[in-house]
């Protein structure tokens, strides 16, 4: 985040789109949903701050294909179909459902209004209708669905994702929506990795992003009870947590807070506990591990699983800091119209400005620091390209892949475009889990000539 606030910092020189093959001029005619663009640039962090709540759509197709580049290219939308079980853990119709979930919470959530007004009821009448019809889209799997939880939080709802929660069968899912409102940021950036008591005892060493174990403990503290009701009075036999991007971070820590505790709990069944995250970022940092906290990891590991789609640069946060630094210096040489040679030019400008603006660079390499430390424990399932079968691949392995080995695929979906860079990243984050759930799949943008 610090990275983008310096690039916004440097003076804009403009070119001309040209040779589009892919959706560059499209921007200025549909700005993301998720956080409003300002003369087809994202947003500042200002401008950030003023968007308190998100537009009121309630429809689904907001987010996507509508307000997204690979939602509107030429040929029609991208649609991603679920990966197998053996990368995801869990059976197709169970990642169907979490990919349709994690869409529409979004898009049920949208009105910014609160408290007791009869249009309030209408999200999670959409959300009911909507995982009704993928329930009946799902016609191998005979399993009822029923919606025992929708929580917006009411007057707190621009501070605490809301969540949801889906009994299918024998499987309770549990879904958080991702970052939307300037509250949801704040969250992401709490970083600061904390210890606590709820996992204290069986994972000594592990620490955890502090924003999300603070939603985590919320949640609980009001709804845990009804979880473990519900586990026990409906014979479930799977747990998912599931979410998106700041949704998929409070689902990690969900799913360690529920091995921590409920696997332990006499009281509840045999219950196997999983997470399938969509672009979640980086939440555990571990502090040399002893037996008992390896132990919680290899569990996690073979448990939990991340999509990371092609370069999405928030499952690289927090730890990859050479990622962050090669999207920084990319789009720094796109936006002042530098040639390559002069790319080493374009970063000690960029590094002047960091130490302009801050003053000094200690204290943030400090804070980078602390934040290489963290890492997924969690096995990701890979796309290299938006078309590309998936694979199911180490954490390390993703992370040593450095942003310029995806400037093929930027040039070619954003060509001629100044904030080339920018634009691809802030997109390729809203193609899942909205391309993976097939109540988008009939969706067509605004707009376009199928919209009727």
């Amino acid at each position: 985040m610090i990275l983008l606030i310096s690039l916004a910092l440097v003076p804009s020189v403009r070119r001309v789109p040209h040779n589009s093959v892919g959706p560059t001029q499209w921007w200025a005619r549909h700005p993301p949903v998720q956080a409003r663009s300002v003369d087809g640039r994202p947003p500042s962090v200002k401008e950030l701050a003023t968007q308190t709540a998100p537009d009121a759509a309630l429809q689904l197709g907001c987010n996507y294909p509508s307000g997204n580049a690979f939602g509107e290219l030429p040929g029609g939308p991208i649609h991603v179909p679920a990966p197998a079980r053996e990368l995801t853990n869990v059976n197709a119709h169970i990642t169907y459902m979490c990919a349709t979930m994690c869409s529409t919470i979004y898009e049920s959530n949208a009105s910014p209004t609160i408290g007791d007004k009869p249009e309030d009821s209408r999200g999670k009448a959409l959300f009911e209708e909507t995982i009704e019809q993928q329930r009946n889209w799902a016609s191998a799997s005979s399993a009822d669905v029923e919606l025992c939880i929708f929580d917006d939080h009411g007057d707190y709802k621009s501070c605490h994702a809301p969540m949801a929660m889906v009994v299918y069968g024998g499987t309770m899912i549990i879904a958080w929506r991702g970052s939307q409102t300037l509250s949801d940021w704040i969250n992401d950036f709490s970083t600061t990795p904390i210890l606590s008591k709820n996992w204290r005892d069986v994972a000594p060493e592990l620490r955890i992003h502090a924003g999300y174990t603070a939603l985590v403990d919320n949640e609980m503290c009001l709804h845990e009870d009804e979880f473990k009701k519900c586990i026990r009075d409906r014979n479930i036999k799977e747990v998912v947590f599931t979410g998106h991007s700041l949704g998929g971070g409070v689902a990690h820590v969900a799913h360690l807070f529920a091995l921590a505790t409920w696997a332990n709990d006499e009281t509840l069944p045999q219950v196997t506990y999983r997470s399938l995250c969509f672009e979640s970022p980086m939440v555990f940092v571990v502090d040399d591990a002893g037996p008992k906290t390896q132990a919680v990891l290899d569990q996690l590991m073979d448990t939990a699983r991340n999509f990371v789609f092609c370069g999405d640069a928030v499952p690289r946060m927090y730890g990859n800091l050479a990622y962050a630094e090669g999207l920084y210096h990319a789009a720094i040489e796109n936006k002042l119209d530098l040639p390559p040679a002069l790319g080493g030019v374009a970063h000690k400008i960029s590094h002047s400005v960091l130490e302009s603006a801050l003053g000094s660079l200690e204290g943030l390499r400090m804070y980078y620091q602390v934040n290489a430390n963290y890492y997924h424990y969690s096995k990701l399932i890979y796309y290299e390209t938006p078309t590309s079968e998936p694979k199911l691949v180490a954490p390390s392995k993703v992370r040593a892949i450095p942003f310029s080995f995806y400037n093929e695929q930027i040039c070619e979906y954003f060509s001629g475009d100044t904030y080339r860079d920018l634009h691809y990243c802030w997109h390729i984050h809203g193609v899942l889990p909205y391309a993976m759930s097939p109540q988008y799949w009939p969706l067509v943008p605004v707009g376009s000539a199928d919209d009727s």
